[in-house]
């Protein structure tokens, strides 16, 4: 029947539909023939029945391999490939080392399309010792799938197993994309890395081919506070129809945005019928970022400084205290003491951290005491000091003197004096102190007597200085001649014991020698009574 110009245009739209719905294609799934390695005839060593091989002479486990003692990982037998570098007398030059190696090889019953990803898994072992030692020390085991258009024409090489040492059965997953049709593979045993050695595989328990999808899966973090985060899937060689499910959220597109940190589901399906379940993880982006701060050096300076950098995140960075200029180098100094707030923006978050600066306590002068100059021709004032705040430890001195770390500072004559403390930090606080002088003779008095009885009167021992002396040195001797006190210092005091141990009333001896103010040496001595 004639249609009409509306019944052609319907026609011409299924036709076109159909066209389209054709461009589709069934995941390809490829049986390999004998894939547990068998031989034709059980307990020969025939090679593996469907299998080719350009070995000089078979090699069927367990019953004719190296290490016949292992079972087969699958049925009763398995492969084993040797690859072996030795010196060829039959090569041109003659002599020249060469790799040789075992194979085994299949047609396949549909080829290997270009530029699609297929997966085959396959389980693998070598020996635990070196069979051939006294040709190359490096033993291991190594296998290649090679591919090629037809049997004997040129190949590709589709995988690689790496070096492996495990003598048991572990299972292997080789995923690869040929650059060309392949109709037919070959496994063989390879030196990894072109290195001198022996290289013995086993190989059993082949899978079938199996077409997957070759994907990218790529994420981005998501900032702190925010929901920036991103996913995406991208399939290099795409030779199918894909949808796209990303939950929660149920997003249909390759590419979602603005998603906070967290846990999504991908599945990924192809109109063939092949599909991707993918667990995908968001990650919270952490910009993690190392900081210095300098305090301030003295109580209301403007001193402190802040450098702060990151070394993750993606620069370039830049960077801002409050509501201050901003800068790329992280670096703020001149800052009085107290708390801020730091800005870090780099290309995708930002970051803000809180700093606090501290700063010591006022460095004051909680007492300044003085000891008048004992006698007239004495030099003997002091200047005794207590520091409180800053920063220890603390220096103290006085106008046109030295500095010293002792807070007394002795050796002065009757005059005003300036007194400065200085802590760890250069800053400083001082006063003014006025030392007077006692207008007598200078002696040194000696007591004869004391009563170390605990009643609180004349319990001690002590010599009374009145003179500006050095190198002074008392020693207290009992009635066999025997040391029981000695001191070098003038303001010490005896308490009338040895040893922590009380000593009996009675008359001591003591020697006092000394370098008075006009530079003599003096040497005293005398008696002491003991009462109790």
């Amino acid at each position: 029947m004639r249609g009409n110009k509306y019944t052609r245009y319907i026609y011409a739209l299924q036709f076109i539909l159909l066209l389209i719905v054709s461009t589709s294609y069934a995941q390809q799934v490829i049986p390999l023939k004998n894939p547990s390695l068998d031989p034709k005839t059980p307990g020969t060593s025939v090679i593996a029945d469907k299998w080719d091989s350009d070995m000089p002479y078979p090699i069927v486990g367990p019953d004719f391999a190296w290490n016949s003692s292992t079972p087969a990982a699958d049925g009763k037998y398995f492969i084993e490939l040797w690859g072996l570098y030795s010196r060829n007398s039959y090569s041109n030059p003659p002599g020249k080392i060469e790799f040789w190696s075992h194979s085994i090889g299949q047609q396949l019953d549909e080829p290997l399309y270009t530029n699609r990803t297929y997966e085959l898994s396959f389980d693998l072992k070598t020996i635990d010792y070196n069979p051939y030692p006294g040709i190359n020390s490096l033993y291991y085991g190594c296998m290649a799938i090679m591919g090629s258009a037809i049997k004997g024409g040129p190949e590709q090489r589709l995988y690689t197993s790496g070096k492996f040492y495990h003598a048991d059965w572990q299972r292997y997953r080789a995923v690869f994309t040929p650059s060309s049709d392949i109709n037919y593979i070959r496994i063989t045993a390879v030196s990894a890395d072109g290195d001198t050695a022996n290289v013995t595989t086993d190989i059993d328990n082949l899978s079938t081919i199996n077409e997957t999808m070759n994907y990218v899966l790529e994420t981005g973090a998501s900032c702190p506070g925010a929901a920036t985060g991103f996913v995406r899937v991208t399939i290099p060689n795409p030779v199918d129809t894909y949808t796209y499910l990303w939950t929660p959220g149920n997003y249909t597109t390759n590419e979602v945005n603005g998603l906070s940190a967290g846990t999504y589901h991908l599945t990924l399906s192809g109109a063939s019928g092949s599909v991707v379940n993918k667990e995908v993880e968001v990650a919270a982006y952490n910009m993690a970022l190392t900081q210095q701060v300098t305090p301030v050096s003295c109580y209301g300076s403007a001193d402190a400084a802040i450098e702060i950098y990151s070394n993750s995140g993606q620069a370039p960075y830049s960077y801002q205290l409050d509501d201050g200029a901003v800068n790329t180098t992280g670096i703020f100094s001149n800052l009085p003491a107290g708390d801020y707030t730091l800005t870090i923006t780099d290309q995708q978050c930002t970051a803000t951290v809180n700093i606090y600066i501290t700063e010591p306590a006022p460095l004051t002068v909680e007492h300044a005491q003085t000891s008048s100059v004992t006698c007239n021709s004495a030099s003997d004032g002091q200047i005794i000091l207590t520091a409180a705040g800053g920063t220890r430890p603390y220096t103290y001195s006085v106008q046109s003197g030295l500095a010293q770390q002792d807070s007394i500072i002795r050796k002065l004559d009757a005059g005003t004096y300036q007194y400065i403390i200085t802590d760890n930090h250069n800053c400083s606080a001082g006063g003014e102190a006025v030392i007077t002088r006692e207008w007598r003779e200078c002696a040194v008095f000696v007591p004869t007597a004391f009563s170390p009885n605990g009643d609180g009167k004349n319990d001690v021992f002590r010599v009374r200085l009145q003179d500006n002396i050095s190198d002074y040195r008392l020693a207290v001797y009992g009635r066999w001649g025997q040391l029981v006190y000695e001191s070098r210092d003038p303001g010490a005091s005896w308490n009338g014991k040895y040893k922590e141990a009380a000593l009996p009333a009675g008359t001591y001896v003591w020697t006092m020698t000394y370098t008075d103010n006009k530079n003599q040496l003096i040497q005293q001595q005398g008696t002491l009574m003991l009462v109790l």
